[in-house]
C-alpha cells in the first residue's frame, strides 16, 4: 500500500544518488568534509525528497488540474521548494561548496519530479480525466 505523504523507495534511491554526487563535488576538500556534505544531502533526500516526491505525485493526480498543467506543476512547484531547501541545508556549516552542491538538485529535481508526476498521472488513466472534462464541459464554454 502506498503512503500518500511519503515515498520511501524514491527517498532511499534519491538519497544514495544525490549523496554520491555531492560527495564527488566536495571530494577535493578531503574525506571528512565531503562525507559531511554527502551525508547531509543523503539524509535530506531521504526525508524531504521522499515527501516532496509524494507531493509531486499528488499534484499530478489532482482532479482539479488539467492534464498538462498538472504535469508541469508537479515538476515546477516541488522542484522550486526542494531546490531552496537544499541550498539552505548546504549553506549551514559543513558544506565547502554550497551553491555547487545545490546545482544537481536545481537541474535534476524539476525534470525528475515532472517525469514522476507524468508517470503517476498516466497511472490514473488519461481517459478518466478526459471523461471528467467532458462531463463538466470544461473545453466548451457556455455561449
Amino acid at each position: 500500500m502506498e503512503n500518500k505523504y511519503f515515498d520511501w523507495k524514491l527517498g532511499v534511491l534519491g538519497g544514495v544518488f544525490m549523496g554520491s554526487i555531492v560527495y564527488y563535488i566536495n571530494r577535493e576538500y578531503g574525506f571528512d568534509e565531503a562525507s559531511v556534505a554527502a551525508l547531509k544531502q543523503a539524509s535530506y533526500n531521504f526525508l524531504i525528497g521522499g515527501a516532496v516526491t509524494q507531493v509531486a505525485k499528488n499534484i499530478a493526480q489532482s482532479q482539479t488540474l488539467r492534464y498538462k498543467t498538472a504535469i508541469v506543476a508537479s515538476g515546477v512547484i516541488p522542484g522550486i521548494i526542494t531546490s531552496g531547501l537544499t541550498y539552505a541545508l548546504h549553506s549551514l556549516k559543513g558544506t565547502p561548496q554550497p551553491l555547487e552542491s545545490t546545482l544537481p538538485t536545481l537541474l535534476l529535481a524539476p525534470l525528475s519530479l515532472g517525469v514522476i508526476g507524468f508517470l503517476s498521472r498516466r497511472k490514473l488513466g488519461k481517459n478518466k480525466i478526459d471523461d471528467l472534462e467532458n462531463i463538466l464541459d470544461i473545453n466548451n464554454p457556455i455561449e
